[in-house]
């Protein structure tokens, strides 16, 4: 049985410090998201009438001019039987094998005209710490089809506008480069919509040069720059760095993380010869006579770090029939998705490729994962006995 918590808070921030307008309000209980909205937006109706008349100003002027704030939540519990038994032993949990479960609340977040802002997916259980330890946000749209797709790993994009969090004096006006995609791991039910995005600190540092620093934003916060950039632009060759259009050394990479070495193409060229595609990260070639598929197949070693988690698995596929304009790499999941480059291929020839890497997951993510010494001989072997080519 479905149970809808209504929760109405309204706050003056006219007084010293956060006063309550209505300290004895309480939490409501109905059986209809509907029932549950509409009994809110009325509740905050009614406050802000009063509000309005005791102040003689617009609520929306007192919230614009942070005189007043409120929260409007609506907590929807699917199961009161698993959520008040949820007692998951949080030393024994991590982090993705919380994800694996359903939560045991949704808590809505409305603006005060019924509005859904943004839903938190939370694991509350009795042993933790703090009533929630983990809670997934998702905004409206990212439960839409394709919604984690919008960007490609080395887009070049800049935020819509403030947010409510930021670092090392955000901006507006900064651009950034996609290096991770949102990430949903196996058996994971629910993932954030959030982007890792890569940029250069304007300011310099000891040896005067820029440092890279990545965080992570919500797809709901991210728009494509529309702006010039530069062909020998440092945002251009990073783009290209983490495309893997340019192949740079693990060495180099860190070098330029710290700005202990600037990033431009004469550096590159200093540090690893003439600048060239990523060839050499994909380390060998499976080609149509061994596969059997129209195209040929680059699996790809992870160089960037000791975490698997930070760059996304994949591997570079090449149309045969197209005279090597067509290539692009693809994810290591069970539904692959394009990241980088064009998918030009028919329908059916994109299916058996698919297919390929669904029937051979674990063995390609083995090859890529940077931890263990499954080397490009080995990865053959191991597909040979998968039956997936000849030798």
């Amino acid at each position: 049985m479905k149970l809808y918590l209504v929760k109405v808070e309204m706050y003056d921030y006219t007084q010293e410090g956060i006063k309550f307008f209505d300290p004895d309000s309480k939490c409501n209980v109905y059986r209809e998201f509907e029932q549950a909205r509409q009994a809110g937006v009325k509740d905050l109706q009614t406050r802000i009438k009063a509000i309005e008349e005791g102040a003689n100003c617009s609520f929306s002027k007192m919230l614009k001019k942070e005189q007043v704030d409120y929260d409007f939540q609506i907590i929807q519990i699917d199961d009161l039987a698993y959520a008040e038994k949820f007692d998951t032993k949080y030393d024994e949990f991590d982090e993705d094998s919380i994800c694996k479960l359903e939560p045991t609340h949704k808590v809505y977040s409305l603006d005060y005209e019924g509005n859904i802002l943004y839903v938190n997916y939370e694991y509350r259980y009795q042993n933790a710490l703090w009533d929630t330890q983990k809670r997934i946000k998702l905004y409206p749209e990212d439960l839409e089809k394709g919604a984690s797709e919008k960007f490609k790993i080395g887009d070049i994009v800049k935020l819509k506008h403030e947010i409510d969090y930021g670092y090392i004096d955000d901006n507006v006006d900064r651009i950034y480069v996609v290096r991770w995609l949102p990430r949903k791991f196996n058996g994971e039910k629910y993932f954030e919509n959030t982007y890792a995005l890569v940029f250069l600190y304007e300011m310099k540092n000891e040896w005067g040069n820029k440092e890279l620093f990545t965080y992570e934003y919500f797809g709901h916060d991210i728009e494509k720059y529309t702006g010039v950039i530069e062909k020998d632009s440092e945002y251009n060759l990073l783009s290209k760095i983490v495309k893997g259009d340019i192949c740079v050394s693990y060495e180099y990479w860190t070098k330029i993380k710290i700005g202990m070495l600037p990033l431009t193409k004469e550096t590159l060229r200093k540090e690893n010869g003439e600048e060239g595609d990523d060839w050499g990260f994909y380390s060998t070639e499976i080609g149509p006579k061994r596969t059997g598929l129209n195209v040929s197949v680059f699996p790809k070693k992870n160089i960037f770090g000791e975490n698997i988690k930070e760059c996304l698995p994949k591997i570079r596929i090449q149309n045969e029939r197209n005279n090597y304009e067509d290539t692009f790499s693809i994810t290591l999941e069970e539904e692959p998705k394009v990241v980088i480059g064009e998918n030009k291929l028919s329908k059916e020839d994109y299916q058996k490729v698919c297919e390929f890497v669904r029937k051979n997951l674990e063995i390609l993510k083995k090859h890529f994962d940077p931890n263990n010494e499954f080397d490009d001989d080995e990865l053959w072997e191991a597909l040979k006995e998968n039956g997936s080519i000849q030798i």
